[in-house]
Order: structure tokens, then sequence, then C-alpha cells
């Protein structure tokens, strides 16, 4: 049976003084060892003294390295986490037109309203605005891959629809009407010849038709 101190700071286990839990909690706080005479000679006790004054200090210094080392373990982790991902979205992004068929579909390279995967259906060229660079933007363009180095104005392109008139458009008014069959080529854009308005279609509205029938 275990005997306690009449200053409660020792207790008497197994034959020999040790200091006890009052003693042990007065030492973490940083209290000077107590000793008592008449226990045991005083180099006995003082090793366990040092022992249990020691103790919590170390647990703490281990406990505070162990706590600073998973911390930066984690930045580590996280800041290479970061530079992989943005590696990755710029490896992707500079990817040419054609390579990943699904980056294709969500990107627009040159920014004309058309996405790279329907540009690479069109046949027209993914960084390019104007693949024939007639002056229209490929998604406003009716002939993107048409004949190049021209400019679409209401001389060589009636209708503004980016086929050339005298080459690749058959409606230059763009009435419904080809051009070989049409009176009125290039009259106003954007009328469609019906019968109740060019009831012999000739492609010329029937207000300014000489000729109706």
């Amino acid at each position: 049976m275990s005997q306690l101190s009449d200053d409660g700071f020792w207790v008497l286990e197994n034959g020999q003084w040790v200091p006890s839990e009052k003693q042990l909690a007065a030492l973490s706080e940083g209290a000077v060892p107590h000793t008592q005479t008449g226990f045991e000679s005083q180099q006995n006790i003082e090793p366990k003294k040092e022992q249990y004054q020691n103790q919590p200090l170390d647990y703490n210094r281990k406990q505070s390295e162990q706590k600073s080392w998973f911390t930066l373990k984690a930045k580590l982790i996280t800041g290479s986490s970061l530079v992989v991902l943005t590696t990755l979205v710029i490896l992707f992004a500079t990817l040419s037109p054609g390579t990943n068929s699904m980056l294709d579909e969500l990107r627009d390279s040159d920014g004309d309203g058309l996405t790279d995967a329907e540009e690479l259906e069109f046949g027209t060229n993914p960084e390019l605005r104007d693949s024939d660079n007639d002056d229209l933007d490929d998604n406003l363009d009716d002939c993107p891959i048409g004949e190049v180095d021209w400019k679409s104005t209401i001389v060589s392109d009636f209708d503004q629809d980016g086929c050339k008139d005298n080459s690749e458009d058959l409606d230059d008014d763009n009435d419904g009407i080809n051009d070989d069959q049409d009176n009125c080529d290039t009259s106003e854009v954007g009328w469609i010849s019906i019968p109740e308005e060019d009831y012999d279609s000739d492609g010329c509205h029937d207000d300014g038709d000489a000729d109706d029938d």
C-alpha cells in the first residue's frame, strides 16, 4: 500500500519515494522540486526529480516539433498540388487545335464565335478569326473557306454574306432567285421573292416591276 508524505509531494511505492501527482503538476508549471529528509539519500532522490521535472518539457517540445512538421508537410503538399495544377492548365491551354477533342469543344482560340471543334469540322482555321481574309469573321461568313485576300464590300459582295458575287455567290441579293434568272439581281437585300410580291418570279418586286406577268 502506498504512503503519502506529510507535505503531499512524495509517495512511497515499492519501498521507494517517488514524486506524487501533486509534485508532478507543480513541476510541469515550473516549480522547484520538493525534497524531504528521512526518506532516502539526496543522491537517490535527485535523479528521480530531474527525470520527472524534464519529462513535461521534453513532451511539449516534441509535440511542438511534430506539429510544426505536419504543418510544413501540409503546406508543401498544397503548394506542390497548385504548381502541378497550374502547369497542367498552361499545358492544355497551349495545345494546338486538333490535339484534344474535349479541349477543342470548349475552346475558341481565335475568338470568332466558333469553337475550335466547329472550325476543324468546317475546314476553317481555328487560330484565325477570318480564315479567308475578306473582312468577315468566320461565324458571319457563308463562304469562310472560299476565295482569299479579297474584301467584302457592297460592290464585290452585294448582300454582305462573305461570298464573292462574281465567282462564289449564285444569288447576289439573297432573294431566293438565282442571278441567272433574276432580272433584279441587286435589288433590296432581305426581301424574298414570293408569288404575292413577285408574281412572275423574275426577282423583281411587283411594286417596281413594269411587267408583273
